[in-house]
């Protein structure tokens, strides 16, 4: 690939080499094009764009994988008939369900399956692949790399009541319109911008993308 995006919390790390623009703090890779996690741990704390600058972004992208617990997970936007959008409240930020798939599990039915617990809603149908997201994240001193599939998911014509998880730390789950998704991701993950920016390019309209322009 000619490019990864890693997200740490709020920041962006790309990996490329491409050239990028100037709000992105430059880091080089070692002769080996190797980056150490420990030094993009500490870039984070000051910088919100940061580019690894590599002339082979998938052996560095490999070196920065093998210094991760592999973790992979799926979800999505689930949308009812009215065209309504589900989002959940995960402690304080507004976010999509999604979870770990389990192993042997297709992806497709992680997704849904995970939307049905996180929210009580059961999904009629899983539909296209919207993107791919990778994010990392320190889970009681375990570092972790989580590639997440998201997808676009109808929910069964029998919705129920709504149900959120406590125990997975969601403390509120709503049916939105696209009007009040659009001003609830600006204060979201940018993963979940990035998710909801490919669900409206496929629909043909804008929203908040989840890195500055290139």
């Amino acid at each position: 690939m000619d490019a990864y995006t890693i997200y740490f919390a709020d920041v962006s790390v790309v990996i490329t080499s491409q050239p990028l623009p100037p709000q992105y703090s430059v880091m080089e890779c070692d002769g080996d094009m190797r980056i150490s996690r420990a030094n993009i741990v500490k870039k984070a704390e000051t910088d919100k764009y940061i580019a690894v600058r590599t002339p082979d972004p998938d052996r560095t992208m490999a070196s920065l994988a093998a210094q991760f617990v592999q973790v992979e997970a799926a979800g999505g936007v689930v949308e009812d008939s009215a065209g309504r959008k589900l989002m959940i409240r995960r402690n304080v930020r507004w976010d999509l369900p999604k979870g770990h798939r389990e192993a042997g599990e297709p992806l497709e039915a992680c997704a849904a399956r995970e939307a049905e617990e996180e929210t009580g809603v059961r999904v009629a149908e899983v539909g296209e692949l919207l993107c791919e997201t990778v994010h990392c994240y320190n889970l009681y001193g375990r570092w972790e790399m989580k590639r997440t599939w998201w997808y676009r998911m109808r929910a069964a014509a029998d919705v129920s009541e709504l149900r959120p998880q406590g125990e997975e730390g969601i403390v509120a789950a709503e049916w939105v319109t696209d009007e009040e998704a659009r001003r609830r991701i600006k204060m979201s993950f940018p993963t979940i911008r990035k998710v909801f920016r490919a669900l409206y390019d496929r629909d043909g309209s804008a929203v908040a993308a989840d890195n500055p322009k290139r």
